[in-house]
């Protein structure tokens, strides 16, 4: 889910309780400054609201979550979808921008159609106000100071209760109230919920401008005649009209007997609605920072066991693999690795880079690149459940997968005497100059789970973030800007025992970024990790803090 999407639903959500509660509690009282107020505040909280993030408190102060250096892939790499030469664009969201682009056409029509009134007709200034003069059988209206009146001689009529009425939308800035809801609309024009509110605040507008009139003038017969005489069905746009379709509402306000001051304690139930609205915002920012790294991994089966020296039944504990389908589980760790052709994933990866076939189109456009593939081989030796990863293009990505999926049989993997499930993700690099080249010949291949883990100092990883802790300099730029936070890094230490491949996953800031890439890079060396007897490169991904006291 984007987060715009996110956002849009949140936000529909909070309108819709806010004008469901005014619907139940508020609509039929007459304090109609307070629900105008509240209509108000509805919508802006209703647009605000979703984009506040509050902090929960961490569930022990001040403790740092601990590195996160166990995802099960060679490379480390995002799952994320293939990249496509051209982005098409949903046609939802196609839809949607153009209902949105049109309703803020439509709104720059009313206004340009507001000012050719204004400039045909004329007019004339009346205290604060300026009032247009209309035919007689147009409907009066307002926007602001602007006062567009159907009787032949505004200047005689200052005590004419249309005129009135108009003013007192004029004067206490209905306009304003239309015109936020109006931009509400634009973004939220698919939610039934905001034309309620819309309607809602018509009628408010509407009754407040009746009450100041009638509190002027005591002829309240005569304002209730000159109502039924108003053509009904008029829709009021982003203008205040004196006439439209919610006058019977009105003429039962206007004798309604006024709600009691103790009703006024129904405004209070806005308190808990915000209080709640923003407690389902809150996160912890901790927990979410590093869910997110989770995120980030491909997992294998099951989250994958803590660095360290760990046998398989440590890692499978409380599995029965007699028990278990390939629909139950996928192993980390087993007895004994699934093998292709007698050999280990090396072999694999050579097969697919030699039967691979670079697509002519891809040749072409110059499209290169690494595509990182996973998929599984089943208790059978089948291989299954073939997946992308990161690709480069369509073209290349579909043909990765093809290969692998065509592959010969492998000899599956084994744990207690039973043959299970074993997933792998692996690289296949493509080459404009070669074709599709191997990567054994040219890289060295990483590793995530060894026999015996690089060591650091006589130590491991947390022996390796303290030491980059200590020699950490902080940037004075930042130091003065009040820069700080946590800096992810991935690096790998080579079969020579030297730090490298480092890599920013997440950063903060450049200055806090090159800092714990400088040093990483002057990393004393490491007593590299084995496996099956030999010396290999292994990755590591670890945070970085930089904190101000």
């Amino acid at each position: 889910m984007t987060p715009f999407l996110l956002y849009q639903i949140k936000a529909g959500f909070c309108i819709m309780v806010f004008t469901g509660i005014y619907f139940l509690l508020l609509r039929k009282e007459t304090f109609y400054a307070g629900n105008r107020i509240y209509l108000v505040i509805s919508v802006i909280l209703s647009a605000l609201l979703p984009l506040i993030r509050l902090p929960l408190l961490p569930a022990e102060g001040g403790t740092i979550i601990n590195g996160f250096e166990g995802a099960a892939n060679i490379d480390n790499l995002p799952a994320i979808k293939p990249e496509s030469p051209t982005h098409q664009i949903p046609v939802l969201y196609i839809v949607y921008i153009a209902i949105g682009v049109l309703l803020l056409s439509h709104l720059f029509y009313q206004f340009f159609r507001m000012m050719l009134i204004v400039k045909r007709n004329g007019s004339i200034r009346l205290g604060r106000f300026i009032v247009v003069s209309l035919p007689i059988k147009s409907h009066s209206f307002s926007f602001f100071n602007l006062i567009f009146i159907a009787s032949p001689t505004p200047q005689e009529g200052e005590n004419d209760q249309v005129l009135q009425h108009e003013m007192v939308h004029a004067r206490q800035l209905h306009s304003l109230d239309i015109l936020i809801i109006q931009f509400f609309k634009i973004f939220q024009w698919f939610n039934p919920f905001i034309y309620l509110t819309e309607k809602a605040m018509q009628e408010t507008h509407e009754y407040l401008a009746d009450e100041a009139v009638l509190e002027q003038n005591s002829d309240s017969g005569r304002y209730r005649l000159l109502l039924l005489t108003q053509v009904f069905g008029v829709q009021p746009g982003i203008f205040s009209l004196f006439n439209y379709s919610l006058i019977k509402n009105r003429l039962k306000m206007m004798t309604k007997q006024k709600s009691p001051h103790r009703a006024q304690l129904k405004y209070l139930v806005l308190l808990p609605l915000i209080a709640v609205m923003l407690l389902l915002n809150c996160t912890n920012k901790e927990a979410e920072e590093t869910l997110t790294q989770e995120n980030e991994k491909i997992w294998v089966g099951t989250p994958p066991p803590p660095t360290g020296n760990i046998t398989p039944d440590e890692a499978n504990a409380g599995i029965d693999p007699s028990k278990i389908t390939d629909e139950d589980s996928t192993f980390i760790m087993v007895d004994q690795q699934a093998l292709f052709h007698g050999g280990d994933l090396e072999n694999f990866r050579d097969w697919v880079q030699k039967n691979v076939k670079y697509p002519e189109s891809e040749i072409k456009r110059g499209n290169s690149g690494r595509v990182t593939v996973q998929f599984a081989v089943n208790s059978k030796g089948k291989v299954s459940m073939v997946k992308i990863l990161k690709g480069v293009s369509p073209a290349i990505d579909e043909e990765v997968a093809r290969v692998i999926a065509y592959s010969d049989d492998w000899t599956p993997a084994s744990y207690k005497g039973f043959p299970v499930k074993q997933q792998f993700v692996m690289p296949v690099i493509f080459e404009l100059e070669n074709g599709v080249k191997s990567t054994a010949a040219n890289e060295e291949q990483s590793y995530i789970f060894v026999e015996k883990q690089a060591a650091f100092q006589g130590g491991n990883l947390e022996t390796f973030r303290d030491w980059v802790q200590q020699n950490l300099r902080y940037p004075e730029t930042a130091a003065k800007n009040g820069i700080f936070g946590r800096v992810t890094i991935q690096f790998a230490v080579n079969s020579d025992g030297k730090v490298c491949d480092i890599k920013i996953i997440r950063g903060v800031a450049p200055s806090l970024d090159e800092e714990a890439v400088r040093t990483l890079q002057s990393s004393p060396l490491w007593i590299p990790a084995e496996q099956e007897g030999k010396h290999v490169k292994q990755q590591f991904v670890m945070p970085v803090v930089f904190s101000l006291e």
